[in-house]
């Protein structure tokens, strides 16, 4: 993950369980190690230890996502691509009398 500078995204901050009250997990834990960029956690890739409980959440719901890092441009390239946008500006009026004669 680190070597391809993705971004990683959490798309959901909870999750629904169904279990009994004493069954309650701490934590959930989820290895994002492996995606690369452009993949994807789903509810359903998440596996509980305990196997009487079980997740109400849609199963095709993002939990995270491993997005491509914005492409950060010089100065240089930014002024370049300003001056490239900038309009030419001419310039039209009343001519002064001394240059018409």
């Amino acid at each position: 993950m680190r070597n391809e500078g993705g971004i990683l995204e959490q798309m959901l901050h909870h999750i629904e369980l169904e279990c009994l009250p004493s069954e309650i997990p701490e934590r959930i834990i989820l290895d994002v190690s492996t995606l690369a960029v452009g993949d994807t956690l789903h509810v359903s890739d998440i596996v509980l230890e305990n196997p009487h409980n079980s997740i109400v959440t849609d199963g095709e719901r993002t939990v995270f996502s491993l997005a491509a890092p914005a492409i950060q441009r010089d100065a240089d390239e930014t002024e370049e691509a300003v001056g490239m946008q900038e309009p030419e500006v001419i310039e039209r009026g009343k001519k002064d009398e001394d240059e018409e004669a």
